[in-house]
């Protein structure tokens, strides 16, 4: 059952989803207080849980299974082209970055069409079966039969109608929990934490089955991990969402002609039913907002796009060690997730844009050290030129009284892959921090009606853009130049975020201090302005 929002909302794009005061009248808060239950019922409670918990178990089902689904076989990806099909790591990240330079146009399409057609549920279902039917073809034994140089053309193949078709899956799942939470944006967080468990759970069971039944395990965990996604997907509650593009909506209570408690139709604003899709793109505060994060995707999938490669070659960390990295990263961003309500109320949405900028630069930091304690040897899988960073770091070893003496550089190469694995958790918090802002983000600036359309839209720049520019310049960093200078760049591009997000951030209280007074920043763009206080506390 969905958790029912109040009945005089307006549509409002604040991060509250509260009703304007004029409505008061037809508000029941959904969730508030538990409905009255006959005596012989009341025992059973222990075993449902509350009606809340009722109501969260479904989006909490789907974020479980869709982490689950990424954990049976990204983390194995990379190792899989290399060992079992023989792909070059340049063609690897051919392959990688083909996804998302096609999502960059595909993503947007199918969250327009949603919007459009109205049916989101038919749309993300019709396209994600045609994404998972290319997935499997990735790892069959048609391609294996190919000659090794060709094989990875085949695999860009497949990869191309799994991104074209999948690309807007992740933007209507957004826009889902936001209308199916809705006025409760604070939860999302929290329905958010169960998404890396499942990726730790499936990750860490998959790579223990490989290593028993063989890699092919991979894709049979896939196909299973798929119709159960599809199974939540079909039985979850997808009519808010539905109802929040529809021109018009009454009040449940209201007459049969459609009027509200008022005695007239509860519309959409005025400016959200005359605003076009491109006027609120074009808004400055979303083009700050993607020119802010879009460094910070930058830099997060630079590190992330050959990493696993990173800590079996250049490292040399064991198996089991690298299959940390994976719960760690995730332990990261279950405890960032559970504490994001509480977050949102003291620094807001922007301001977690930075905290997450802050924790990618330290955790690129730390690996970049971490790096360049290890030299890039011809063995280790890289170039057999030192990198600029390894030579630099070499030359400060073999000066005499140099701080960086050789026995203190032996022994931190001998540590370097634990640093590395350590400094995950702060990735998986990062992470965690830019998906809580950026729903709040979208939440206070974007109406109800357009939210599946601009979450296309952002996820096709902040994620395709980004992911392709990373996969197709860390392949060609690390072949050439090492893992050492792939870090480094990552880091760079951090740097960079940590600015960008301060910025970002900065601009709210500019706004706030130029506002006139008695009135709410937003209030001309319909954002905050109608949301009582009561509703921006549940945030």
């Amino acid at each position: 059952m969905t958790p029912q929002p109040p009945t005089g909302t307006t549509g409002s794009s604040s991060v509250a989803f509260a009703a304007g005061p004029e409505h008061e009248e037809a508000q029941e808060p959904p969730l508030a207080k538990e409905p009255s239950a006959p005596p012989w019922a009341r025992w059973t409670r222990k075993w449902t849980g509350s009606r809340r918990e009722r109501d969260l178990a479904m989006p909490r089902a789907v974020w479980f299974l869709l982490n689950c689904l990424a954990g049976t076989h990204v983390p194995f990806l990379s190792l899989y082209y290399k060992d079992q099909l023989g792909v070059k790591p340049r063609d690897i990240g051919k392959v990688n970055a083909a996804a998302p330079f096609i999502a960059v146009v595909s993503s947007s399409f199918w969250a327009l069409l949603a919007t459009r057609t109205g049916r989101p549920k038919a749309v993300l279902l019709s396209t994600w079966m045609v994404a998972v039917a290319a997935t499997l073809m990735t790892g069959s034994e048609f391609v294996r039969a190919r000659p090794q140089d060709e094989r990875w053309w085949y695999l860009a193949m497949f990869t191309v109608v799994n991104s074209s078709f999948n690309a807007g899956f992740i933007p209507i799942l957004e826009a889902w929990l936001l209308s199916y939470l809705h006025p409760y944006a604070h939860l999302a967080g929290p329905v958010r934490a169960f998404g890396p468990l499942g990726f730790s759970l499936a990750s860490v069971s998959v790579g223990w089955l490989m290593g028993k039944l063989g890699p092919d395990t991979m894709w049979w965990a896939y196909g299973v991990t798929a119709a159960a996604l599809l199974v939540a997907i079909v039985l979850s509650d997808w009519s808010a969402l539905e109802r929040a593009g529809q021109p018009q909506r009454s009040v449940h209570n209201g007459s049969a002609n459609g009027s509200g408690a008022h005695g007239r139709p509860e519309t959409l604003r005025d400016s959200e039913k005359s605003e076009r899709l491109w006027d609120i793109v074009a808004r400055q505060e979303l083009i700050w907002y993607i020119a802010a994060t879009l460094p910070l995707h930058f830099s997060r999938q630079l590190s992330l796009s050959l990493h696993p490669l990173s800590l079996r070659y250049h490292f040399l960390a064991s198996p089991g060690l690298t299959s940390l990295a994976g719960p760690l990263r995730d332990a990261g961003n279950v405890a960032l997730s559970m504490m994001s309500g509480s977050l949102l109320d003291s620094v807001g949405p922007r301001g977690l844009l930075v905290l997450a900028a802050v924790l990618q630069l330290c955790r690129s930091a730390i690996v970049l050290v971490a790096a360049i304690a290890v030299p890039n040897l011809p063995d280790r899988g890289t170039s057999p030129a030192t990198p600029w960073l390894a030579r630099a770091a070499a030359a400060l070893g073999s000066a005499p009284g140099a701080l960086w003496a050789r026995h203190v550089r032996d022994r931190a190469a001998r540590w370097a892959p634990y640093i590395a694995i350590l400094a995950e958790p702060a990735q998986g918090a990062s992470v965690a921090a830019a998906a809580a802002g950026a729903t709040g983000v979208i939440g206070c600036m974007v109406p109800a009606c357009r939210r599946t359309a601009v979450n296309g839209f952002m996820h096709s720049i902040n994620f395709g853009l980004s992911l392709g520019l990373a996969h197709l310049l860390g392949g060609h960093i690390y072949s050439e130049m090492g893992a050492t200078a792939m870090y480094a760049v990552g880091t760079g591009f951090a740097g960079v975020a940590v600015g960008t997000t301060l910025r970002f951030w900065s601009m709210q209280e500019e706004e706030e201090r130029g506002a006139p007074e008695g009135r709410n920043v937003g209030e001309e763009k319909g954002t905050d302005a109608d949301v009582p206080p009561e509703g921006k506390k549940d945030l």
